[in-house]
C-alpha cells in the first residue's frame, strides 16, 4: 500500500515504521485521515463549511466500498483494508476521529470541555481502533 507520508508528522511516520507489518496499512490510513481532517479544520473559516466537508467524509466512510468517491487516496486505502478484513475497525476508528474534529469545528462552548472531548474521540479512533484490529487477529 502506498502511504502518503507528506501529510504525517515525524512521530506518526515513526509509529508506522515500528508497527506490526500486518497493521502498517491500518495505522497509516487512520493517521493520514486524521491529518486530512486537521487540514479541513485549519482551512474552514466558517463552521458550516467545515461541517459540510466533514459530512462528505462521513458519507464516504459509511458508503459501500464500490460507492465511495474515486480518486481519493484515503478511500482507496479504506477499500484495501476492507479486503484485508480490517474495514470495520478502520471505519469505526475513522468515525470516532471525525466526531472529534466535528466537535472542534462546530462548537463555541467551553474550550476545555471541547478540547477534552476532541482528544478523547481522536485517541479512541487512533489507539482504540488500532488495538481493536490487533486484538481481533490475536483471538
Amino acid at each position: 500500500m502506498n502511504y502518503n507520508f507528506d501529510v504525517m508528522s515525524p512521530p506518526q511516520k515513526l509509529a508506522i515504521a515500528y508497527a506490526i507489518p500486518q497493521f502498517k496499512a491500518f495505522l497509516a490510513t487512520i493517521l493520514a485521515f486524521d491529518s486530512r481532517l486537521k487540514d479541513v479544520a485549519k482551512r474552514s473559516t466558517e463552521p458550516l463549511i467545515g461541517q459540510l466537508k466533514l459530512a462528505w467524509w462521513r458519507d464516504g466512510i459509511n458508503a459501500e466500498p464500490e460507492n465511495r468517491p474515486r480518486g481519493e487516496p484515503i478511500f482507496a486505502q479504506l477499500n484495501a483494508l476492507e479486503g484485508m478484513g480490517q474495514g470495520q475497525f478502520a471505519r469505526d476508528a475513522m468515525i470516532a476521529i471525525l466526531d472529534g474534529w466535528e466537535l472542534l469545528i462546530a462548537n463555541d462552548d467551553d474550550v476545555v470541555i471541547v478540547a477534552d472531548a476532541f482528544v478523547d474521540h481522536r485517541a479512541r479512533g487512533v489507539f482504540g481502533g488500532f488495538a481493536a484490529a490487533e486484538l481481533a487477529v490475536r483471538i
